[in-house]
């Protein structure tokens, strides 16, 4: 043997000693994210500037052809999606990386900050992806449609002040969904928004980082926080866009810095001794009821420990009760209690307020997100059992069960708000609780077939863009022209007829009946995985 043989492997010991460097551990990530849902984001992004800009196209009936008001419509984006979407792009990529255990690395010799520094760089560079997508399809749109003097310099200022205010979301994101999960982070970051919405013009501003976004595209966009225009001596077109920017640039820092010195702390390297929730050690009536059943005394302790259950509990054979098994099923999720809170919280806005805040609360805020929400955590309760289940019994029976479960809990959430209003001296309740009901349980199970098939990510992001879309055609003056049909989810506000609510009611038959066959095929695929 060779002396360059020793020398070879001593080197190579000591670079693994020293661990991955950040050039490994990015180009690593960067083979990671290929082909996955946060590396498709880009595309979404486009779709969102074809549907604001077929917006300025097709709704610009009033003197609303220039530059300045096509970039009003850019306020869907800035006002109300931003921060929910780019903490749901954060919470993709995690989501994949807790799929694949973190693709081993939890066992190389990585150091948590090296990895989550290569993880945080593509996620910045995604964002700036998604964001350029979005915003500079607009010089096309405007071009397209003959207007002159296309105001670049402006575009590429807006999309880099898009980039640099999505990335404190992007890292908070980051930061929760790690160790909450990615329901929580996106929930987390519609909060900012509606706070960065509401305080943005406000006098303490400066130190609501929350409002930074808002302020800084408020004078590139020419227009006020609820996406009003600005009047044209307005001192909001004097206000400094990149300030707010860079301050949001510094607090990415600060919580990515948090992030990554906390990172090490989530790993767990200690071996499991649970199994099913019990301690692996074998009790002495176990053993005695495994002896007794004729389990070998060779078994692992974890083998032992699954014997001995099956032993004290043996299967009883019986005429098998699913509706009550599926229901059990769902007692140890968070259904019931985001249940109650919401036939808790209507009547407290009826109390407070009056009916108007009653249908809005209940309409915009909780049917809708209720539904999707309602929808990951049906079928989350089931994943991991449902190959099992499938082959017990029919997926389209189960299907039906479990609908039946999710549409019990919408139906009673819209007639309590109906109820409600009702009381509080709304004349429509009824039409209004008909029609939410609708709504809610088609968008349950249009959320139900994505769920399955695509993911919790897809139904949280598809219904932020349906409900954002759906105030702007249905929530504002649009809702009187027949583009009030595409807002979906502000049909009860917007069907506020007869004939309305009649063609509502039926179109949302129409959409429960495609998303079932949808579903249906979904559960079938996901029961042959």
């Amino acid at each position: 043997m060779s002396a360059a043989a020793p020398a070879a492997r001593s080197a190579g010991s000591v670079a693994v000693a020293g661990g991955v460097p950040f050039g490994r551990a990015l180009a690593a990530e960067l083979v990671r994210t290929r082909h996955s849902a946060s590396a498709r984001f880009p595309v979404a992004g486009l779709v969102i500037a074809l549907l604001q800009g077929a917006g300025w196209w097709f709704v610009a009936t009033r003197d609303v052809t220039g530059w300045a008001q096509l970039f009003g419509w850019q306020s869907i984006y800035a006002t109300g999606l931003l921060a929910p979407l780019v903490a749901l792009l954060a919470g993709f990529t995690v989501g994949r990386e807790k799929a694949a255990r973190e693709g081993g690395t939890l066992w190389r010799p990585l150091a948590p900050a090296v990895g989550w520094l290569a993880r945080a760089t593509v996620l910045a560079g995604q964002s700036l992806a998604f964001n350029a997508a979005l915003v500079l399809p607009v010089l096309g749109l405007g071009v397209a449609k003959g207007l002159t003097g296309a105001p670049v310099a402006r575009l590429v200022a807006l999309t880099v002040v898009f980039w640099l205010t999505s990335l404190p979301v992007a890292a908070l994101a980051l930061l929760v969904a790690r160790r909450a999960g990615m329901i929580v982070a996106v929930a987390l970051a519609l909060a900012w928004q509606v706070a960065g919405v509401l305080r943005a013009e406000g006098p303490t501003w400066a130190v609501e980082p929350w409002t930074w976004p808002v302020r800084a595209m408020m004078p590139l966009l020419g227009i006020h926080p609820n996406a009003m225009a600005l009047d044209p001596g307005s001192p909001v077109w004097a206000w400094d866009p990149w300030s707010p920017a860079l301050g949001c640039v510094g607090l990415a820092v600060a919580l990515g810095l948090l992030d990554a010195l906390t990172a090490g702390r989530l790993r767990d390297r200690r071996p499991r001794r649970a199994l099913f929730g019990r301690d692996a050690r074998v009790t002495p009536d176990a053993r005695d009821a495994a002896a007794d059943a004729g389990v070998s005394p060779a078994l692992t302790p974890d083998d032992a420990v699954v014997a001995a259950d099956v032993a004290l509990h043996p299967v009883r054979r019986g005429r098998p009760a699913p509706l009550v098994g599926l229901a059990a099923s769902l007692l140890r999720t968070a259904i019931a209690p985001l249940l109650l809170a919401a036939l808790v919280a209507i009547p407290a806005v009826g109390v407070l307020w009056n009916a108007a805040y009653v249908r809005g609360f209940s309409g915009w805020l909780v049917v809708p997100l209720g539904s999707c929400l309602l929808a990951c955590l049906l079928w989350a309760a089931q994943q991991d059992a449902w190959r099992v289940l499938a082959l017990r019994h029919a997926p389209a029976a189960l299907a039906g069960r479990l609908l039946a479960l999710g549409a019990l809990a919408v139906t009673a959430v819209a007639g309590e708000a109906a109820l409600v209003a009702g009381l509080r001296g709304d004349p429509d309740a009824v039409r209004f609780g008909v029609v939410l009901a609708a709504v809610g349980v088609a968008w349950l199970v249009l959320c139900l077939a994505l769920v399955t098939r695509v993911g919790a990510g897809a139904a949280i992001g598809v219904t932020l863009l349906a409900l954002v879309f759906s105030l702007v055609f249905g929530g504002t003056w649009l809702s009187r022209t027949p583009v009030w049909l595409v807002g979906v989810l502000g049909w009860p506000a917007s069907a506020d007829d007869l004939p309305r609510a009649a063609l509502a009611v039926g179109l949302c038959a129409l959409l429960a009946l495609a998303g079932g066959l949808a579903w249906v095929r979904g559960l079938r695929a996901a029961a042959s995985r």
